[in-house]
This record gives C-alpha cells, structure tokens and sequence, in this order.
C-alpha cells in the first residue's frame, strides 16, 4: 500500500499543525483535525497488536513502505506508542516499527 492509494491523504506539512489559545495555560501547537484524521487512519491502517486485548495501550508493530515511514511513527507516537525500534524488513523496502507499548512508557 502507497500514500497514492490510502483512503484519508496526506495533509502538506505548513496545514499540519495549528497554535491554539488554551486561555491561561498558554498557547499550544496542536495537531489540526485533517492531520490527526490522517494520523489516525495510518495507525489504524498499518499498527497490528502483540496483545490484542490489551488494545492500543499493548506491544505493537507495523510494517511500512519506506515513503511513510516517518508519518507512521508520528502516528504510533499520536496513538501513544511511541517507537522503541525500527528495522528493514524484506527487501528493504519497508520498515518494521515496533513499540513496547503505552503501559510500557508510562511505568504500568
């Protein structure tokens, strides 16, 4: 699967993120809707889970064709598995990213 034939596309990168007045906390560069959209979709799309019943918050891996390598694991951090390793795999066309998980990062 290419970005050409994913169902959400790609969103440029100047309309990826937005700053936004959280009031008196300050101002935050926030993902905007179509990125996160999109973001959402790749983990959907490529993440498999170790352990399924443990959902998103499990051991996870996804095997990714070298051109969305980086939105991929920007979307695995999204999703909150942020990438632990990557690896070629195949032919080296695509990468394999692997995370330990979100219980993993935060202690649990």
């Amino acid at each position: 699967m290419t970005d050409a034939t994913l169902e959400v596309p790609d969103v440029p990168k100047a309309d990826r993120y937005e700053m936004v007045d959280m009031g008196g906390s300050g101002r935050f560069l926030m993902a905007t809707e179509a990125w996160a959209e999109r973001l959402r979709y790749l983990f959907r799309t490529y993440v498999r889970h170790v352990h399924p019943q443990l959902g998103w918050k499990g051991p996870c891996f996804a095997s990714v064709p070298r051109e969305l390598v980086d939105d991929v694991r920007e979307a695995m951090g999204f999703m909150g598995a942020q990438v632990d390793g990557e690896a070629p795999v195949g032919n080296g066309k695509h990468i394999e990213l692997r995370s330990e998980g979100y219980y993993f990062h935060i202690g649990g």
